[in-house]
């Protein structure tokens, strides 16, 4: 079905507004579960990994004796580490990181949450913040900032073992306020299969965008042909492209947030 001429003129009608309007600053997320990173992340994903490694008991690879603090599936030799202190042999672990990147001036305050939940759940709840104990400690103790000459920056390590990997979905979102009242919300939902006894090469991660807007309607041919804000901007996030809603319990109080340009 084409387009009716009162939609179409509707559409036209809009464009000078699109084009007159300011473009919302730059706020994006990335998670990494591989070892493949951006060039401009990488310096601060091995900070933020090395950081975990520091403050918490954390699952890396074991060569020579020796935490690997890398990103990536392990599938056998794994080990809590606490530094270079190993705490013990775990079956397996998954370390990844989230680095959020985003303008820095106009007096940001940004922050990365993390949520997971049960990895057979499928209703749009069951989210819970993660860790479920000392949430601000924990990732007080963990997260880096950071800035070069055109963005600024805040990694998020983790670094699941034995149950979790494989046995649990995670959500992570991003979020940044700016001091003139703009903002964005977006983040990433991510399952992991990491069969028991099988190589890296059998494992897999399924990343799916998480947005502030749902799909309200479509149609056969065109798909979603209109969209709408999530009702609770503060506490949900939809699947991209579709009308689920996700909706995430409060953060504990006590993160410190990124603050942009120093």
């Amino acid at each position: 079905m084409k387009p009716t001429r009162r939609e179409f003129t509707a559409a036209l009608g809009a464009l000078p507004l699109l084009l007159r309007a300011e473009p919302p600053p730059h706020a994006a997320l990335y998670v990494y579960t591989q070892p493949l990173v951006r060039d401009r992340h990488r310096a601060i994903v091995q900070r933020a990994l090395e950081r975990r490694s520091g403050a918490h008991p954390s699952g890396f690879a074991e060569r020579g004796g020796k935490p690997v603090l890398a990103i990536g599936p392990v599938p056998k030799d794994a080990a809590y580490w606490h530094g270079t202190e190993k705490v013990k042999d775990v079956p397996r672990a998954w370390p990844f990181a989230a680095v959020l990147e985003y303008t820095g001036e106009g007096g940001p305050l940004a922050y990365v949450d993390w949520f997971r939940r049960a990895a057979d759940a499928r209703a749009d709840d069951g989210w819970l913040a993660d860790p479920g104990v000392d949430y601000a400690g924990h990732h007080n103790a963990q997260l880096v900032a950071d800035q070069d000459d055109r963005w600024c920056y805040l990694a998020v390590p983790d670094a699941p073992t034995g149950d979790y990997v494989g046995g649990a979905q995670f959500a992570i979102r991003a979020r940044v306020a700016w001091a003139d009242g703009r903002r964005a919300q977006k983040g990433w939902w991510l399952r992991f299969d990491a069969p028991a006894g099988r190589p890296a090469s059998a494992w897999s991660a399924a990343a799916t965008p998480l947005v502030d807007w749902r799909v309200t309607q479509t149609k056969p041919k065109w798909g979603a042909v209109d969209v709408a804000p999530v009702d609770d901007p503060d506490r949900e996030l939809a699947v991209s492209g579709t009308d689920q809603v996700f909706r995430f319990p409060p953060v504990p109080a006590g993160v410190l947030p990124a603050k942009g340009r120093a």
